[in-house]
């Protein structure tokens, strides 16, 4: 499929569908966690919830796919391999199935890798809510919206260390989003991969695979 489309034609350029990654607000703190700012990067805790019992909605229908996991708990799947830079050893997870929709709803899971730990919370019958931590030996990055930054206001972004916790700022001010600077400058760090088919933070398309395997696995257990 893309993975093979790809391969017949080696000069067409594929991006993956996750656009927080191009936001700003992880330009300045995905090298808090890989470049030390946190001690030893250790583990991740991510949640998030939205609230939908609509029968027409895609996320209530199994036929179409369905449920949290498959809308929602992809982003954390992403991001864990995004922040770590590496492939999962390991998936443990709890499904819990809605009676009338026959979707999954609610899932806790915890993801391995060989340096560290992700663990996950993904609901789509709870009040909404995203959050993310990033946890060292020496400190940890939270940000408040880690998926859906906000259009119209500064995310907000803190660094906490031995001397205390800091808001993150970017070249002087809070980072932001929308169609403030933010928005602009993740357009264009897309325009700018594609143009120049380089691949910040990216992965290869080979291990595309193994992120749609961390959704499957998550099923299987």
């Amino acid at each position: 499929m893309l993975v093979e489309a790809g391969r017949r034609h080696p000069r067409l350029k594929l991006m993956e569908a996750f656009m927080y990654c191009h936001h700003p607000q992880w330009t300045a703190a995905r090298p808090l966690a890989q470049q030390g700012g946190i001690g030893q990067f250790r583990t991740i805790q991510t949640f998030f919830s939205y609230f939908d019992h609509n029968p027409q909605s895609i996320a209530n229908q199994a036929s179409l796919g369905g449920g949290a996991l498959m809308d929602i708990g992809c982003y954390p799947i992403s991001l864990s391999r995004f922040l770590f830079d590496a492939e999962p050893r390991r998936v443990m997870a709890r499904v819990e199935i809605d009676p009338e929709f026959n979707v999954d709803r609610l899932v806790p899971a915890v993801i391995e890798f060989d340096h560290g730990t992700s663990s996950f919370v993904v609901g789509t019958q709870l009040a909404f809510y995203q959050r993310m931590q990033i946890v060292g030996t020496a400190g940890r990055v939270e940000i408040e919206m880690p998926f859906s930054a906000p259009s119209n206001q500064a995310t907000r972004i803190w660094h906490q260390t031995d001397a205390g916790v800091q808001p993150v700022r970017d070249s002087g001010r809070s980072v932001r989003s929308g169609h403030s600077p933010g928005r602009a400058r993740s357009h264009a760090h897309r325009g700018r991969a594609l143009e120049h088919a380089r691949d910040r933070g990216h992965f290869p398309l080979r291990p595309l695979r193994h992120a749609g395997a961390g959704v499957v696995a998550c099923y299987q257990v």
